[in-house]
């Protein structure tokens, strides 16, 4: 009897877990340009030879994702006192942002969550931040996904998908 119950109880387990993919949606390309920042502050702060910078922004996004995006962000330029620190000398960059408005036609919030790690000496053309996101409101709700920015070319590109309701 407890034998059956267990096999019962595997195949049941063994049933759920291969629904779940089979349930997922498939992801879906998003690309487009952004613009900004339209508005910007920041405060630098020195800490021994380095830089931390904290700092807000507002951009806007235009292509899959049609939206108003506002971030806070800091950064850490190692080996560089303030002012001036930010892109001369290599710098950990990170940032947390919440975007109103569309994404492939459907329309509400989401946010994101980026980092990168800059270092001139390899490549001073290409900072581009590495970002998830997580849908939170409206027709966004249950929106994941990953998305990258190139802060040079201002473009963006990712995959996305939707959660089953």
């Amino acid at each position: 009897m407890r034998k059956r119950l267990l096999i019962l109880a595997a195949a049941v387990l063994l049933a759920l877990v291969l629904a779940i993919p089979a349930s997922a949606s498939k992801d879906e390309a998003i690309s487009g340009t952004w613009t900004g920042p339209s508005e910007f502050w920041d405060d630098e702060v020195p800490i021994g030879n380095t830089c931390h910078v904290t700092g807000a922004s507002v951009y806007d996004y235009d292509g899959s994702i049609d939206a108003i995006y506002t971030n806070e962000f800091r950064s850490v330029a190692k080996g560089v006192p303030c002012p001036g620190g930010p892109g001369t000398f290599p710098e950990s960059y990170h940032e947390e942002g919440r975007f109103v408005g569309t994404v492939l036609g459907k329309s509400g919030a989401f946010v994101r969550t980026c980092h990168a790690v800059w270092r001139p000496s390899l490549d001073e053309t290409n900072f581009t931040l590495d970002c998830v996101i997580v849908g939170t409101e409206g027709e966004l709700a249950g929106l994941h996904g990953h998305m990258t920015d190139n802060n040079w070319t201002g473009e963006y590109t990712g995959l996305v998908h939707f959660d089953p309701k």
